[in-house]
């Protein structure tokens, strides 16, 4: 069985700083894949810098987009951060 974790990227206050930490405890504790879980328009780490965080502090962990509403998102920079 494969269990995933949510990236705590639209936590109230939360720190970019807080991304790799929590994304290398997700992988040291056997979890299968980190989701991020949030919008554009919420404050907060945005998604795709979250996994780009997340991704560069874990090596075997899968690494998934759960919630990305692309329309609320300015498009250049959407297209930038996910080319």
């Amino acid at each position: 069985m494969k269990i995933g974790i949510g990236l705590p990227n639209q936590v109230r206050d939360v720190t970019a700083a807080t991304i790799p930490r929590w994304a290398a405890l997700a992988e040291e504790a056997g979890f299968s894949t980190l989701a991020t879980t949030g919008r554009y328009a919420y404050p907060g780490v945005s998604d795709t810098v979250a996994l780009a965080a997340a991704a560069g502090a874990t090596t075997t962990i899968g690494l998934l987009s759960a919630v990305l509403l692309a329309p609320t998102w300015p498009g250049a920079l959407l297209a930038k951060e996910v080319r």
